[in-house]
């Protein structure tokens, strides 16, 4: 039987219902009323049970699991794994397949997560939210020719994590270029883009965005090396948030800017974009450091050096 038909049943009614009156509802067993039940405070859910009255749903519980995603985020087949060693790798594996279409990845764990560069990425099993995004893009040209930009998706997603995270919590989050979202000087969140690209024709086949934002991590939860960089919501603001509402929102308002033209987009992201620290880099050989003084319809930004303005790509697509 379907388990989340009782938990339905119970979130409906509000008070006590009886394992009777849900078997005769459903027309299945008073045993498999109970061992649904028993599933369902297996992954989480708050049910209480009483003698003669039966059971009640107290809710206030922070779950993360393919029903409750999938209610929220229409559009996307939502795939579930407890522990996975990276929600980009699952992901890759199965839009390499060729047999989906859009996906949503979501781990409460992950065991080999990763950061740019081939950096590792921390994770603390229900303390974050870790999902990756998969598309198949309408129109699948590379960079420079006509048709999709790939380059706007890494913009797109740090843009959506940031206006998703500060709508519902009221916290200044900002982005540092081009993709590391911060409160304060502390990282919030972690943002790895991939894509797949034909060797023969240079099309796109899809794009992964990989997100990690720490939700209700404490001070204790960091290792020591990142304890006094990094941080979470939770930290922040002194609250807790559902994460299936972060999830839901990032996903919202991503579908919301890809819609949008290039220059809305940009001209949102640089509202959020720290532009008053300096920034050291490699070009040609050669080290600069200036400040950020403009950002490109693509994603590139122009930085402001002791020897003129330099122009730097936004580096920061995996190709695969």
């Amino acid at each position: 039987m379907d388990k989340y038909k009782i938990l339905e049943l119970l979130q409906e009614t509000g008070g006590f219902f009886s394992g009777e009156a849900i078997a005769g509802a459903l027309s299945v067993s008073r045993t498999a009323v109970s061992d649904a039940v028993g599933e369902l405070r297996r992954e989480g859910y708050a049910i209480e049970s009483r003698t003669k009255r039966g059971y009640r749903y107290i809710g206030g519980e922070d779950i993360l699991n393919r029903y409750e995603i999938q209610k929220l985020i229409p559009g996307y087949e939502i795939i579930y794994f407890s522990s996975v060693d990276s929600t980009n790798n699952a992901a890759k594996k199965i839009m390499g397949g060729g047999e989906k279409g859009n996906i949503i990845v979501i781990a409460e764990n992950q065991t080999g997560g990763r950061g740019r560069y081939g950096r590792s990425f921390f994770c603390r099993e229900k303390k974050g939210l870790y999902f990756s995004l998969a598309e198949s893009p309408p129109q699948v040209c590379v960079p420079g020719n006509e048709g999709f930009d790939l380059t706007i998706i890494p913009i797109i997603a740090s843009l959506a994590v940031s206006e998703a995270v500060a709508g519902l919590t009221g916290l200044d989050v900002r982005i540092k270029w081009p993709n590391d979202i911060l409160c304060g000087k502390k990282k919030l969140c972690g943002i790895l883009t991939e894509a797949s690209v034909e060797a023969e024709s240079g099309r796109i086949k899809y794009y992964v965005v990989g997100i990690g934002i720490n939700v209700h991590h404490t001070k204790e939860d960091f290792p020591e090396d990142i304890a006094d960089v990094a941080t979470s919501i939770f930290l922040e603001s002194g609250k807790t948030f559902e994460r299936k509402l972060i999830l839901a929102s990032v996903v919202k308002l991503f579908k919301e800017f890809t819609a949008l033209p290039p220059s809305g987009i940009i001209e949102k992201y640089k509202k959020r974009l720290i532009t008053d620290w300096k920034i050291t880099f490699h070009k040609n050989g050669a080290k600069y450091a200036g400040y950020i003084s403009d950002v490109r319809e693509n994603g590139n930004i122009a930085v402001q050096t002791d020897s003129g303005e330099v122009t730097l790509g936004s580096g920061e697509i995996n190709f695969i």
